[in-house]
């Protein structure tokens, strides 16, 4: 029901997959001949900006969709629309 927090989020799970790629090579890897230790600092930096800057700007900023009144009602419809 928050689609830019949806986004946020899928970003930051690669951002952390990436993390993890970069802390299981050798400290003088290289990647387009810069150093992997530059990408893992940039890394690093997004990894903290996610939750001292993107967490509390989107939910200051961004208005979720209405939610349903019950999940009950949202599966139901959802089965109608199927039938037709």
């Amino acid at each position: 029901y928050r689609p830019w927090f949806r986004i946020a989020v899928i970003a930051f799970l690669i951002n952390f997959i990436f993390l993890g790629y970069v802390g299981g090579k050798s400290a003088d890897a290289t990647v387009f001949g810069l150093p992997l230790s530059w990408f893992g600092l940039l890394a690093t930096g997004i990894y903290y900006g996610f939750f001292l800057a993107v967490i509390p700007f989107l939910n200051k900023f961004e208005k979720g969709r209405d939610l349903p009144p019950s999940i009950h009602e949202s599966v139901l419809a959802s089965k109608k629309e199927k039938k037709t």
